[in-house]
């Protein structure tokens, strides 16, 4: 198993932060909050969802960032060979108004996932996660290269040591690499790819939250994410149930969207002549009843103008199949707080930000080996668990 370092200092994310400005001590917070059930309080860990499929995720003293893309509404992001998309959305939070950072999971090296202004303005010792084909994009290159990235194939693994805690029950995260394929699993399209190199290598991630002490074997995992990535339902997602199949996933995060190249209206029009590239909803509602996780929340679904699969298909498709409070779904509103613990389901709105135009969080507790609070932001995003509110 690989091992990296993470030294949680206090040094901000970004290497161009404009003069006279400061790194913020933390993510903006709520400005109020109602619960239902009304006691909550253990909660430890945060989960901020910018956009996209950019999260933050906030544990144990260090901030884990995810596929980090800033651009705002009208901006482009290049896709492939003559295909660019519009990004519709602004993110919940801006780059350089960031937080520190400890570590970046990067699913794949793609515009939209790791625009063009994150890749020149982070700072070239964040330590990041990728693949391969990220790593040599990244670490490799002849000019300013990245110079703490390290990559994974799918199911290697990879155990992340804080710095500054020591031992036997000390914070410790393992990362393991999922499978996933962004292009359709034929011959023909797999070999244009390769040709045209417009769609590279990605993967999933299994982001394990638990305790441990040097010895890797030490490791005990007290919540597990499952981030899909940028992939369609594909034959080797199922390796993920089989060999998770004893191994409680707390959380899946799936990438919707069902992105669709070079356009939806291409799809609609000339459907022969347009490729989907990410989970549309009836794929999506496939990797719920293959994976089962307690939750699912649906991300990567209208931010860029080559999405093609409404969210409400999403949530007719769940409903159908009777997973409906399974899933959380995020709109553009307001935003809500979630607290799960055995047996029960607490629903509450938190209002947004004073300083903030669009609310960003989605929040919930979890009674298990560690109650967890997570808040999710988009933009400003509504919340519904299981039609219950």
């Amino acid at each position: 198993m690989k091992r990296i370092s993470i030294d949680p200092k206090d040094d901000p994310p970004t290497r161009d932060l404009p003069l006279a400005t400061s790194t913020p001590a933390q993510l903006p917070p709520a400005k109020a909050t109602k619960l239902h059930p009304s006691k909550s309080g253990e909660e430890n860990a945060t989960l901020f969802f910018v956009g996209t499929a950019t999260t933050i995720i906030e544990w144990a003293g260090i901030r884990i960032m995810t596929d980090p893309n800033f651009l705002h509404a009208g901006e482009h992001v290049h896709l492939g060979p003559g295909v660019s998309s519009e990004r519709l959305t602004n993110p919940a939070v801006d780059l350089h108004d960031l937080p520190r950072i400890d570590l970046v999971l990067l699913s794949h090296y793609h515009e939209d996932h790791f625009d063009k202004m994150v890749e020149a303005s982070l700072r070239r010792d964040l330590p990041i996660i990728t693949t391969t084909h990220g790593q040599e994009r990244l670490a490799f290159k002849k000019q300013d290269p990245f110079t703490s990235v390290c990559a994974l194939k799918p199911f290697e693994q990879i155990e992340v040591n804080i710095e500054g805690t020591e031992g036997p029950r000390q914070p410790r995260l393992r990362v393991t690499g999922m499978p996933g394929k962004h292009v359709p699993p034929k011959r023909v399209v797999e070999k244009l790819n390769a040709l045209a190199k417009a769609f590279p290598p990605t993967n999933g991630w299994m982001l394990e939250l638990g305790h441990g002490s040097s010895n890797a074997a030490d490791f005990s995992c007290g919540y597990r994410i499952y981030i899909s990535g940028d992939t369609l339902m594909v034959d080797e997602l199922r390796e993920i149930s089989k060999r998770y199949a004893d191994q409680r996933i707390d959380l899946m995060l799936v990438h919707l969207g069902g992105t669709t190249i070079p356009s939806p209206l291409v799809g609609r029009l000339m459907e022969p002549l347009a490729l989907t590239v990410t989970m549309d909803a009836g794929q999506g509602l496939q990797l719920i009843q293959l994976i089962q996780p307690d939750v699912t929340i649906p991300i990567h679904y209208d931010d860029y103008d080559v999405f093609a699969s409404p969210l409400e298909d999403f949530r007719r498709n769940v409903e159908a199949a009777g997973l409906l409070n399974k899933v959380v779904f995020l709109d553009h509103i307001g935003f809500l707080s979630v607290q799960l613990s055995p047996g029960r389901v607490g629903l509450g709105l938190r209002r947004a930000p004073s300083h903030i135009s669009t609310p960003p969080f989605l929040a919930w507790g979890m009674g298990l080996h560690t109650r967890i609070m997570i808040y999710f932001a988009l933009s400003g995003s509504f919340g519904e668990f299981g039609g219950s509110l």
